[in-house]
């Protein structure tokens, strides 16, 4: 018995929220129709001339009308509407000094800018799905939202009818019931009640196909998102080519400067042993023994360099136990778990593996933190990495704290980072890559 008043309440609750998405929309779609009729009627009332101007308006109004509509679309139907527009093509500069725009050639930047943003604003099929919207939506979509509005408008009015009936002028005719009977008032207040649930009812549907009509022409179309998909494969290639080149060099700096000196230095400590040994034998045991605390040393920092390229914990038994050996030498409490059931590739492990170290560091170094959880959990079509601390909070990919780098590395894989960081704590950051096992 409980349950049905919860329902009922939340049935309530669905359809006035639905109703004032709806009262929203129905503003906005005559805002759209004084925004490019009012001008035109104010300013130039001769027809042929407000036509032109009212072109004028809709040139400008399609870009900026549509982007709010997409802008609103988290609050009014509850999910984002992404921006459907192609890439503005690069300025590239030839060597003979001639600008290409991606569509032609121009002698002169301005000329060929010019040309370039016109061209990229008329050819984009998004440009005349927006104008479509533009002008039918005040009509299809604004009906489509005014009707729920309208039936439960006029039921509230029904209600209120008969407590105004005895304030209106004599002989004056303003409800389709009379409110003068008993009857007549019941009858009345009835039909408000009936058209006013009608009208709650039908809001949250009618907000879902106010959704679906604006979706259909406002959204990317596949051509659209067969461009963002090749622009950021572009963007992520470079950045791991960027990536890999800065890995060797920093894999050749290390060397040089390490593990190569110390071989060198023990190179000559043992050549001094040599010319020593009929003459000093103390002082060649004194170089051997140099050249030995060298060759451990040297030693040392092959291994640190090796583990720094591929972890052997990771080439040997797999993700679980290396992220639980990393947890190991954290220098906050880390708790592990991870729920696995095949290995991904050597590359993704790679990729995750040196991920969550970056985010431990992070922990450690930038929130101060008591414990980190690590969780790493396969959902259906990917797999799924959570790194949470209790610390400080306010961790931002513009802050240079690592959390950029991580992107960067994941990306190369499709993956996104996603970060939740409030001040004041707790952090989690969240990785989803795109995996099949």
């Amino acid at each position: 018995m409980s349950t049905i008043p919860r329902r009922s309440a939340s049935a309530v609750r669905r359809g006035l929220a639905g109703m004032a998405r709806l009262v929203v929309l129905v503003l906005f779609a005559a805002a759209q129709v004084c925004v490019l009729t009012v001008p035109a009627r104010i300013w130039l009332p001769e027809y042929v001339a407000a036509a032109g101007l009212t072109v004028l308006v809709a040139i400008p109004a399609c870009r900026l009308l549509p982007a709010l509509s997409r802008k609103c679309a988290p609050s009014l139907y509850g999910r984002p509407i992404e921006s459907p527009y192609l890439p503005l093509p690069a300025l590239e500069r030839t060597e003979n000094g001639w600008y290409w725009n991606g569509y032609d050639f121009h002698k002169s930047r301005w000329v060929s800018l010019a040309q370039r943003r016109g061209r990229w604003f008329f050819t984009d099929p998004a440009t005349w799905r927006d104008l479509c919207w533009l002008v039918v939506n005040p009509l299809t979509g604004g009906l489509l939202a005014a009707v729920p509005v309208a039936l439960a408008g006029f039921g509230a009015f029904l209600l209120v009818a008969p407590l105004t009936a005895a304030h209106l002028a004599a002989g004056a005719w303003y409800f389709p019931l009379p409110v003068t009977t008993p009857a007549g008032i019941a009858a009345t207040v009835v039909a408000g009640l009936a058209l006013l649930v009608l009208g709650l009812v039908a809001a949250p549907g009618a907000v879902g196909l106010h959704e679906t009509w604006t979706r259909w022409l406002l959204a990317p179309d596949e051509r659209a998102l067969l461009a963002r998909r090749v622009e950021r494969l572009f963007a992520t290639r470079a950045a791991a080519i960027d990536a890999q080149a800065a890995e060797l060099r920093r894999i050749e700096r290390d060397l040089h400067d390490g593990a190569q000196a110390r071989l060198i230095a023990i190179g000559i400590s043992l050549g001094t042993a040599e010319l020593l040994l009929d003459t000093d034998p103390d002082e060649v045991r004194r170089q051997l023994a140099g050249a030995r605390e060298l060759s451990a040393a040297a030693l040392r920092e092959l291994r640190g360099l090796v583990h720094g390229i591929q972890p052997p914990m990771l080439a040997d038994r797999g993700l679980g136990a290396a992220l639980e050996d990393l947890a190991m030498d954290a220098p906050v409490p880390t708790d592990v778990e991870v729920g696995l059931v095949g290995r991904p590739d050597a590359a993704l492990e790679s990729a995750v593996y040196f991920s969550v170290a970056e985010l431990l560091a992070n922990a450690a170094k930038h929130a101060a933190a008591k414990r980190v959880r690590v969780s790493v959990t396969h959902p259906p079509g990917a797999l799924q990495v959570v790194v949470a601390d209790d610390g400080k909070g306010g961790a931002d990919f513009s802050r240079g704290t690592g959390l950029a780098g991580v992107q960067r590395r994941v990306a190369a894989f499709d993956g996104v980072v996603e970060c939740a960081s409030p001040p004041g704590g707790p952090t989690e950051i969240t990785i989803v890559i795109p995996y099949a096992e």
